[in-house]
């Protein structure tokens, strides 16, 4: 049948749509989705609470919000001088920061002046005007300024720090969008304007700033006599979210509370609190309603802990989050990978990955995303919490009494080794010297009973190291393989534990603490020395069997004895540390060289640090092509060395020598290297004849204090707290070394 003109005209374009059609269809939805312009940004800072606050609050809208989105726990160790200042600027800088503000109970001084509306009048002058006199730039109307941006900006390029003040401000003000800063926290006594460090850009700016009093009403009966007033409030926050694309909200009302604390009686602090709460969340919902949350992201947090928190070692402040990339249940970040636990630097770098901003290389933060949880988040964050503070209060007590029994213990044994008369005690009571290489493994292993009080910890490791010397006195058949048990036995259980997670590590007395904010993940400086120690005296066994020369399968065994905890130590998704690794890498390598080869030649220790060095190279390399997502702070160090040059590199040298010099003067570690070192020495110059008759038994044992020394230096100087990584090598190298001197006394030392 012929068709007509019509159709044959028609039906090309029929065919063009219908395939367009069919391509749409065929599009991934993800692909469309990402066409769909995102939202808007809301931060709102209700600073000095505690999630046990809120969990007590009549705070239905925000419970719900954390049933809807997710709850975590957020890390403040944000600056130097730990000001108010500092954590707000950190979490807009998304990096650490240095922080300036007006101390508490001082007069308000025209020098020190954070977020003011350039129209606002500071002494009869506009703070434009201040603006202009400090900075040589304009702040006009309706923009907002931090008027001490310039003393900001000094106290972070000549202290310890890196982070860049107002970037988040900046980049987004480069993508072309608007910021919005409302409320304060002043006082009677000072100016409370922090918030304005949240999204101010690099010159201190906001485009919209609702900072001075016009959102407070007068109240006799709240500090500093005047709260929010809850409708102006909320007139203004659908202002600011109708002109900006990102608004941050400082509900400042929790902060005058705070501050005046020293002078109120009884439960009234807490009662005001409550009722600030109450209304914050009556606020909350408002906002909430003028939000969609499926595109927009919502972010409630307190910068801050409060006084009581900080005195209760609660030392992280509640975050939620809710909207898109935020599954519903805990807060979790690359920063930390942990559950419920992120950082305040992670803050900006996730308001950047909403709007798909790249990351300025000077953000040290990490994207935060939400993780499923089984349960109640909110009671899963608050028993995370208080756990954390257990572990926290126990700590002092039960290592300085760890540190106190090594420095007894082995001040008596060299004494008396010093004394002939008295050495018949140390044939009676040497395997008390064992118990010191035994109490890391008990402080691994203590999660697995509880804590409870310090008394009933203290009792559960006595147990654990008393049941452990007491195996390992039942099985050895030699002073070496006593030794050499203890090294395997605490080397087996840190490679397994590292291995599935660091878990006990994790909550461990002899880990590190979420809560002191310098480790999140992997092994610490302490466990690190416990598992390099232990490995010099497992791999020391292996090799030395009964004390004849090795042959090649010892030898072998030995090299992975060595090698294997050695690389989960450095492994950036296992250990992830990376400066131990660097003293193990030439300590192992030292031991086994001279082992191996029977002494120290120039050209095998040139071709031992070639070897060493091509690996770590590997290993950086590996760590770097992983990317923001899953690299460690050595990957994130070298990307920012290329960008930035060598001051990265020289400020975390820095960083680590004053943190070293700290602890050797402050530390009790340091008395424990102390009497280690000096115990060594006497051992050396005192007892030599023992020492030689130890040499020429096990021939392998010198080229093991050899590559500990190493290690020994090698974590004192590329560690910011080696002090302590060197103690724990030392608390295994002397005590083993005694214990086999032990066995060299002739008649009085008896058998095994």
């Amino acid at each position: 049948m012929k068709r007509s003109p019509r159709r044959n005209r028609i039906t090309p374009l029929r065919c063009c749509l219908a395939s367009v059609l069919v391509g749409l269809c065929l599009v991934p939805g993800g692909a469309l989705a990402a066409e769909k312009p995102a939202g808007k940004v809301v931060i709102i800072a209700i600073d000095e609470v505690g999630l046990q606050e809120i969990n007590d609050s009549g705070t239905p809208t925000l419970k719900a919000l954390i049933k809807r989105g997710a709850v975590g726990l957020m890390s403040v160790h944000a600056g130097a001088n730990g000001d108010t200042s500092a954590q707000y600027t950190a979490i807009g800088a998304g990096d650490k920061v240095a922080g300036i503000l007006n101390k508490a109970n001082q007069p308000i001084a025209p020098q020190v002046l954070e977020g003011f509306g350039a129209r606002e009048r500071i002494d009869d002058r506009f703070a434009a005007d201040i603006y202009l006199e400090r900075t040589g730039k304009s702040a006009y109307y309706p923009k907002a300024a931090n008027l001490s941006i310039s003393a900001l900006v000094i106290a972070n390029t000549t202290g310890d720090f890196n982070g860049v003040p107002g970037a988040l401000g900046t980049a987004l003000h480069g993508a072309g969008l608007k910021t919005a800063v409302m409320g304060n926290g002043d006082t009677a006594d000072e100016y409370g304007r922090s918030a304005i460090d949240l999204l101010m850009d690099e010159t201190g700016k906001v485009d919209f700033g609702y900072l001075d009093d016009s959102t407070l009403l007068a109240d006799p009966a709240f500090p500093s006599g005047k709260r929010i007033a809850a409708d102006r409030f909320e007139a203004i926050f659908a202002a600011a979210y109708s002109r900006a694309d990102v608004i941050a909200v400082d509900w400042g009302d929790t902060t005058r509370v705070r501050a005046d604390r020293e002078f109120m009686t009884g439960g009234h602090e807490e009662t005001l609190i409550k009722k600030s709460l109450g209304r914050a969340d009556l606020f909350l919902k408002s906002v909430i309603e003028d939000m969609d949350l499926s595109r927009d992201l919502l972010i409630v947090l307190s910068p801050t802990p409060s006084a009581p928190d900080i005195k209760n070692n609660r030392l992280v402040t509640p975050v939620v989050m809710a909207g898109p990339g935020i599954d519903p249940g805990l807060l979790t970040s690359p920063s930390t990978r942990r559950q419920a636990t992120i950082i305040n630097t992670d803050i900006a770098p996730t308001i950047l990955h909403h709007f798909s901003i790249k990351q300025p290389i000077e953000m040290t933060g990490r994207v935060v995303s939400g993780q499923s949880s089984k349960g109640d988040s909110l009671a899963y964050a608050l028993a995370l919490s208080d756990s954390w503070v257990e572990v926290r209060d126990l700590m002092p007590t039960l290592l300085r009494g760890f540190a106190y029994w090594d420095i007894f213990v082995l001040v008596l044994f060299i004494v008396l080794l010093l004394r002939r008369r008295w050495r018949y005690w140390v044939a009676k009571g040497r395997w008390i010297l064992l118990t010191i290489p035994a109490l890391p493994l008990a402080f691994l292993l203590l999660p697995l009973f509880g804590y409870g009080s310090a008394t009933q910890a203290a009792l559960e490791a006595i147990v654990i190291v008393v049941a452990f010397v007491a195996l390992i006195r039942w099985q050895a058949r030699s002073p070496l393989e006593a030794i050499g048990f203890i090294g395997l036995g605490v080397t087996a259980t840190l490679v397994i534990d590292l291995g599935t997670g660091s878990h006990l590590m994790q909550n461990s007395l002899l880990g590190y603490s979420v809560l002191a904010g310098a480790r999140f993940y992997g092994i610490g400086n302490e466990f690190a020395g416990v598992l390099t120690g232990a490995v010099l005296l497992g791999a020391l066994y292996v090799v030395s069997g009964r004390g004849r020369p090795a042959g090649v399968l010892r030898k072998v065994m030995m090299v992975v004895v060595l090698a294997v905890p050695l690389a989960m130590m450095g492994a950036p998704n296992l250990g992830a540390e990376f400066g131990t690794l660097l003293a193990d890498v030439a300590g192992f390598g030292l031991m086994a060289l001279g082992i191996v080869r029977g002494g120290y030649k120039v050209k095998d220790v040139l071709i031992l640090a070639i070897l060493g060095l091509l690996g770590i190279i590997a290993f950086v390399v590996f760590d770097v092509s992983r990317g923001a997502a899953g690299g460690s702070h050595v990957g994130r160090l070298v990307n920012q060395i290329g960008a930035e040059g060598a001051a990265p590199f020289f400020t975390i040298v820095n960083r680590k020598l004053a943190m070293n010099l700290k602890l050797i003067q402050f530390a009790f570690w340091n008395w424990v290297n102390v009497v280690c070192i000096a115990v060594a020495a006497l051992s050396f110059y005192g007892l030599r004849n023992l020492l030689e008759l130890v040499f020429r038994r096990y021939q392998y044992v010198k080229a093991a204090l050899m590559g500990g020394l190493f290690c020994c230096v090698g974590a004192l100087v590329l560690n910011d707290s080696g002090v302590v990584t060197m103690a724990m090598i030392l608390l295994y190298l002397v005590p083993g070394l005694l214990f086999l001197m032990s066995y060299e006394l002739g008649d009085e030392a008896g058998g095994l």
